[in-house]
């Protein structure tokens, strides 16, 4: 630490090596005008327990003195709110000095509102090891399950419908352990939560996708996967058994699936390499539709 404050590990290289990794959640939007940098905003998803929902943190918002009044910070705002509903995210935070009064008038110009905090920052160096309880045990990570409950089996799989959503068109799969469909109701409830919540990535130039619903021990699961090109766009949400149609987003950082699930990921990664990545002169979009995966009771 050098004056009470964190010492910096930045690099070119490692900054260079944070924006441009696409596996890290970090993204960055700039303001760039005739090849002259003008700002920049960096943020990346974060959930909160508090909301048990998936948020967007926006770390850092700069713009040069003489590129300010001129609308730009209110055209990068509105970029990070689309940014936040394409990660499935409902609402961004970020922080501010109390004496910064420029940016606290902008912010709540726009909307914004502030929660009275204090920032901590707890650096790791001056405590090593591990924590310890007041009684001076341990303190770990929960352990792993001793076992699987059953043997591993195929469950049944159908893609029982297409789905108009926004302009696009998602295949909508159903996995349950004896084949049969959900009732009325559980599709149309998957669908609302997911305009709530989600709406195609920016990259997304053909809209297509597919919704997996897949009935639980624990509850109904609804997965959503969104085509970006060659990146594949996911979004998690589930519905208690006792209320399967109050879907909400799971409280999961990361990609979450399970393995029958995956099996549904698989399938729509071959058809889309298939019928529109081997074909990217004239993409065989109907073809991809048509290609589904079913499996059968067994």
């Amino acid at each position: 630490m050098r004056g009470g404050q964190l010492a910096s590990t930045l690099t070119p290289q490692s900054l260079q090596q944070l924006l441009l990794d696409e596996a890290a959640p970090l993204r960055c939007l700039v303001v760039e005008q005739a090849g002259e940098l003008l700002g920049y905003a960096t943020f990346a998803p974060q959930w909160s327990t508090w909301h048990a929902a998936r948020y967007l943190y926006l770390d850092c918002l700069y713009l040069q003195s003489e590129a300010r009044g001129q609308g730009l910070g209110r055209q990068i705002m509105d970029r990070i709110a689309a940014a936040a509903r394409s990660l499935g995210c409902g609402h961004v935070e970020w922080q501010t000095p109390a004496d910064n009064q420029s940016a606290i008038a902008f912010y709540e110009h726009i909307g914004a509102s502030a929660k009275k905090k204090q920032r901590f920052t707890w650096p790791l160096q001056a405590h090593s090891g591990e924590s310890t309880s007041s009684a001076g045990e341990s303190v770990g990570i929960l352990p792993p399950p001793a076992s699987l409950a059953d043997p591993y089996c195929d469950r049944p799989t159908l893609c029982t419908e297409r789905r108009t959503w926004q302009e696009g068109l998602l295949k909508v799969y159903q996995i349950s352990r004896d084949g049969r469909r959900l009732p009325d109701g559980r599709v149309e409830a998957a669908m609302r939560c997911l305009s709530q919540h989600v709406s195609w990535p920016q990259e997304s130039v053909h809209k297509f996708g597919f919704l997996t619903l897949n009935l639980g021990e624990q509850a109904l699961w609804a997965l959503a996967q969104m085509w970006a090109s060659d990146i594949l766009r996911q979004f998690c949400f589930y519905a208690p058994l006792d209320r399967p149609e109050h879907f909400q987003p799971a409280p999961m950082p990361g990609f979450n699936a399970c393995v029958w699930e995956l099996e549904v990921t698989r399938h729509e990664r071959d058809a889309w390499v298939r019928h529109v990545m081997t074909h990217p002169a004239a993409p065989r979009f109907e073809d991809y539709l048509n290609d589904t995966l079913t499996i059968p009771v067994s």
